[in-house]
């Protein structure tokens, strides 16, 4: 890697939307946002440096990849905002209700997360943690209760790789 000597200054050029300070630093001239549609995951760069040699100055190019890493700015969204199944009465625990689907536009590992139920749910449905798929926990007695609204959660899984 070239160093500079002492008291020496070399100018660099940078051909990009980028900024590029005497001392050799890049600063992006804009945010990147990975899941944003059209932006490029790696962009190629080339700086120049060139001295001020007397009667021919020297210079030296490189390419610099700047890649866009992901980090954890977006939380699971379900499909669908709102849900409805219908189930048969007296049907026994397990009868499968229905599926819900969420999606998280982050990259691995920050895209995980799992699926749970309201405390208040949990004595009448089961969800599959994984999967999303709700199953009954109990029978069921239209005549005692014809209409239940249950809440799902999605909760982002940590520490997952």
């Amino acid at each position: 890697m070239p160093r500079a000597l002492p008291g020496v200054q070399a100018p660099y050029r940078l051909r990009s939307p980028a900024l590029l300070q005497g001392n050799g630093t890049v600063r992006t001239l804009m945010s990147f946002d990975r899941e944003s549609p059209g932006v490029a995951l790696a962009v190629d760069y080339v700086v120049t440096v060139t001295d001020s040699g007397s009667p021919v100055a020297l210079s030296s190019s490189t390419t610099l990849r700047l890649t866009v890493a992901d980090v954890d700015d977006n939380g699971p969204v379900f499909v669908v905002a709102q849900y409805e199944f219908q189930v048969p009465e007296n049907r026994p625990p397990g009868f499968h209700v229905g599926s819900v689907v969420a999606t998280d536009a982050d990259d691995a590992p920050f895209n995980r997360f799992d699926y749970r139920l309201s405390t208040d749910a949990r004595a009448l449905f089961d969800v599959d943690r994984n999967s999303g798929v709700i199953v009954t926990a109990t029978k069921l007695d239209r005549e005692q209760v014809s209409h239940f609204k249950i809440r799902l959660l999605r909760r982002l899984v940590r520490g997952v790789a």
